[in-house]
């Protein structure tokens, strides 16, 4: 019984300023940006962006099926992370993201479309984002 809870899938609080991204080796400081995927195995990575996020997912690094969770910060929620697919995301240049790609998640599209009046850019839910991100290179 120990042993099936132990392995149980979950996030885990990222540690600003310790933990490293595991996509580009950089150390995760901002804390309206930092991402988390959690293995149906319970094995947590840690990213600085969510670019580095999706990177990650598209290198082959790890199998989606075997991905339980994959997790974004919203930016006006610091240090709380949420699912990617309930998120919506802001593409601006007037809002750098840590690896430069402009990317920053929100918890409601309501809260994407305030930050887009005051930012400028474009508003997308996760599949949207993945279908748009190489553009964004």
């Amino acid at each position: 019984m120990l042993l099936l809870a132990s392995c149980q899938p979950k996030e885990k609080a990222i540690v600003y300023g310790q933990d490293e991204c595991i996509h580009c080796r950089m150390m995760i400081v901002e804390n309206q940006y930092g991402t988390e995927l959690v293995t149906k195995k319970g094995k947590v990575y840690t990213f600085d962006s969510i670019e580095c996020l999706i990177d990650y997912l598209r290198t082959d690094n790890i199998d989606e099926n075997e991905v339980a969770l994959s997790l974004v910060t919203a930016f006006n929620q610091p240090n709380k992370l949420r699912a990617v697919k309930d998120s919506y995301y802001l593409h601006s240049i007037k809002l750098p993201s840590p690896m430069g790609m402009f990317l920053t998640a929100f918890e409601s599209k309501a809260a994407a479309e305030e930050a887009k009046a005051k930012y400028g850019g474009e508003v997308m839910d996760w599949e949207l984002l993945l279908k748009k991100y190489d553009s964004f290179k």
